[in-house]
């Protein structure tokens, strides 16, 4: 360790000065200890001090990791612990801020480069999905897929309106980004919003000259479930009311779970609707089908200082308890369809056309369909579903 540190040179000078008669032996041997072990340790912190560029590569490849795993980088500082430990150029992460603004931008051409790879040269369809995010900005992403493979994320773009003007310019602005060949685009999938038929029809449509316009699956589907809040606005508000006596208030989901144990049934909290979720508001009538009178005798053994709750107890549970089966029995094939395409990532290109026969037979048996109660099913239903759908 020495002499690749001081080199051979010095020791041999250091080495015959101790043997000279000038030195006594116990300082000889004192010295000799200071050289060699001293040394030693100070070359072994040499040697495990990461330079500067091994500590960015390690921050990059960490922050790589954290986005391919889909791991926020707000959780980077509780690793660490963990890699101050076993990773030699662990020490200290930096600030999640600091992650997203210095060494995230400096990821992002490598993965442009990546997308530019993936599409070129190739046939690709365009899928578009608007959101709202936390600020209520609309979130259009813009994913392209080759044909045959799997869809990559190539924009997302924030609007604080969208219509069929900005979303054109968002998709041509992507595409012009990554080089893709207007001819080569066969499909622009999307939902059936109406801006995103006119951003087609109105502008992209003469862009793009192979392409057709495809309504995705699963957002059909959506809108027919839709339809089932519309109609059946007593069950609806029940929904409603269950959740603004029970979500946020955590005392009320204890007492409901000792009663229902108590009563000797399974403690199943109630679930709630939620907009942004497909198909919640579904199991939220589920739950009722299953627990309404549970809840019911739960809800009369609360104070009735709140209005929820006596709203809630004002309730006809009985009727709406069969409206809510009825719900359940004529949406289970849907809910389960919707699972379906929601969750697979294999073509069902094949199978969508006896999807929608099946489907508008289902709406015509239901249509026919008498009540247990002895209404029959509003005939605004099917005429809502089939607007919707197209």
């Amino acid at each position: 360790m020495c002499v690749s540190v001081f080199g051979s040179s010095l020791l041999r000078h250091f080495i015959s000065m101790l043997m000279s008669s000038n030195y006594g032996h116990s300082n000889n041997f004192d010295f000799l200890f200071y050289f060699f072990v001293q040394t030693r340790t100070l070359a072994s912190c040499l040697a495990k001090t990461p330079s500067t560029a091994e500590r960015k590569e390690f921050i990059l490849d960490l922050t790589r990791t954290l986005i391919e795993a889909d791991i926020p980088l707000e959780k980077a500082p509780k690793l660490s612990t963990f890699l101050q430990k076993h990773c030699k150029q662990g020490g200290s992460i930096p600030a999640p801020s600091h992650l997203r603004t210095e060494d995230l931008p400096e990821l992002y051409p490598q993965y442009e480069q990546d997308i530019k790879d993936a599409v070129a040269g190739k046939d690709i369809y365009i899928v578009l999905d608007e959101t709202t995010d936390a600020c209520g900005r609309c979130a259009l992403a813009i994913l392209l897929q080759p044909v045959g493979e799997r869809a990559v994320v190539a924009d997302l773009a924030f609007f604080e309106k969208v219509n069929f003007t900005t979303v054109s310019q968002a998709v041509i602005s992507c595409l012009n980004n990554f080089a893709v060949d207007f001819n080569r685009v066969w499909a622009f999938v999307s939902d059936s919003a109406s801006y995103m038929k006119k951003a087609f029809t109105c502008i992209l449509e003469g862009l793009f000259p192979n392409s057709r316009h495809i309504t995705c699956f699963a957002h059909l589907i959506n809108l027919v479930l839709e339809v089932f809040p519309e109609v059946f606005g007593e069950v609806n508000r029940l929904c409603a009311l269950v959740k603004k006596v029970f979500c946020q208030a955590p005392q009320r989901r204890l007492q409901l779970r000792a009663f229902m144990l108590e009563k000797g049934h399974s403690s199943v909290m109630p679930v709630y609707a939620v907009q942004t979720r497909w198909g919640s508001w579904v199991h939220a009538v589920e739950y009722l089908a299953e627990y309404m009178d549970v809840v019911s005798d739960f809800t009369a053994t609360l104070p009735k200082t709140a209005k929820c709750v006596k709203d809630l107890l004002e309730e006809q549970k009985a009727q709406l308890k069969a409206q809510a089966v009825f719900i359940v029995e004529h949406s289970s094939e849907l809910i389960s369809l919707l699972t379906k395409l929601q969750k697979t990532s294999v073509p069902m290109a094949q199978t969508i056309a006896s999807k929608l026969e099946d489907l508008q037979m289902h709406l015509n048996m239901a249509e026919q369909q008498e009540q247990t109660t002895g209404a029959h099913i509003p005939k605004s239903c099917c005429r809502s579903c089939q607007r919707k759908t197209g």
